[in-house]
């Protein structure tokens, strides 16, 4: 008994002993109130969360490279609200221009309030409904509430503009006939 006491006044001398057998007193008592490990649960933890190795690089910024077709635009598909979408790089449009149908097949409505715009598009002017964009992906790029505008059915020919309040948000780099988009 003697032995005992000096080790647990050694302990408590030194600053460990008496959480320590604090510690064990309580789980000797309660020992229903603590989890128990198994080592399924151990591995789930793990599986979860796992820790980073040294060899992990940073990911690449996301970037997609596109190439002119024989007109020399840059044509690619493109997700808007989810919705595939053909859409044409033109850095001469200062916004995101989409048809009437486009814009209902993604969900997109013009605010009720929002003044019509008169705008000058290729075609000739047109009357237009500004709209904002929840989210544009091109590739890996990913664009948060883009700017754009809905022009009336038929105005655009095929493809949705990805203008200028899309392409500001992302680095451009152009070389023979390849457009890189980066963020």
């Amino acid at each position: 008994m003697e032995t005992g006491m000096s080790f647990f006044w050694g302990c408590v001398r030194y600053g460990t002993g008496l959480l320590v057998l604090l510690a064990v007193a309580v789980f000797l008592r309660f020992p229903g109130s603590f989890p128990k490990i198994t080592s399924a649960s151990a591995s789930k933890v793990v599986a979860e969360e796992p820790l980073p190795t040294p060899t992990d690089k940073p990911k690449a910024p996301a970037s997609i490279r596109l190439l002119a077709d024989r007109n020399g635009h840059f044509i690619s598909m493109a997700r808007i609200n989810k919705l595939p979408v053909e859409v044409m790089v033109d850095t001469g449009a200062s916004i995101v221009a989409l048809s009437a149908e486009t814009a209902a097949k993604a969900g997109l409505k013009a605010d009720p309030n929002a003044r019509a715009m008169r705008i000058g598009t290729a075609n000739g002017a047109v009357t237009a409904l500004p709209v904002r964009i929840p989210e544009v992906r091109i590739g890996e790029l990913v664009v948060t509430n883009v700017d754009a505008v809905i022009l009336p059915p038929g105005a655009l020919q095929g493809h949705t503009l990805l203008g200028m309040s899309f392409l500001k948000k992302v680095r451009m780099e152009m070389q023979a006939g390849q457009l890189k988009l980066m963020q």
